[in-house]
């Protein structure tokens, strides 16, 4: 489904990051991106949905790859993130996102806030207000919603327990666990101990710049 080969994504300044990396991942399946602080893990999500350059390797999904022409850069609509930091658009009602995102997609939102993960998110007016008003945690669960409405074939989430209640938890996994039972794919970032079952792991690693 989505494979990367000696991928290096890179910032303005051009400096490596994160040292090449290659990975294999098939419909439903899931994998961490472990490593320390500034081991490059958020860059490399970056580099997967062409927030960021690369000076090498690439990205295909499916087969295609998605550093070629304009036909086959399309494919990155197929590629879900959640980020870390600002997940949302301050101005936009959460109504509005997840109409957003369900017109993408081409489907309603109705099913998919009735699972228990997002039960605060139907709490009162909650999805009439503008998403900046927003805690963390429902801005997790916002971004988290409006990035399985667009269908995608996979998901990059970056620490997708942050800011959530410790209630949550259970079911945010339960949950990854059903959609991957659909066929999406997952790439996560997390510090938090939790795992998926018959997950994989790579471990990253900063770039050596005494050798560039």
């Amino acid at each position: 489904m989505l494979s990367l080969h000696a991928l290096d994504p890179r910032y303005i300044s051009g400096v490596p990051v994160v040292r090449p990396v290659a990975l294999n991942l098939a419909a439903g399946g899931a994998l961490f991106l472990r490593g320390r602080n500034g081991s490059g893990k958020t860059t490399v999500l970056l580099g997967v949905v062409g927030a960021l350059p690369f000076v090498g390797g690439s990205v295909r999904l499916r087969g295609v790859p998605l550093d070629g022409p304009p036909a086959a850069r399309t494919g990155r609509d197929q590629i879900g993130i959640v980020q870390r930091r600002a997940p949302v658009c301050a101005q936009l009602t959460g109504n509005e996102h997840l109409e957003l995102a369900a017109s993408i997609g081409g489907g309603g939102f109705g099913d998919l806030l009735d699972n228990e993960l997002f039960e605060p998110l139907r709490v009162g007016e909650v999805l009439c207000r503008r998403a900046g008003t927003y805690s963390g945690g429902e801005q997790r669960l916002l971004s988290l919603a409006a990035a399985a409405l667009r269908r995608p074939a996979v998901i990059l989430l970056d620490e997708p327990m942050a800011g959530l209640r410790d209630s949550l938890r259970p079911a945010l996994q339960g949950w990854l666990e059903r959609i991957r039972s659909e066929g999406v794919a997952l790439v996560l970032i997390e510090h938090e101990s939790f795992e998926l079952e018959g997950s994989q792991e790579i471990q990253l690693e900063a770039a050596d710049l005494d050798n560039e």
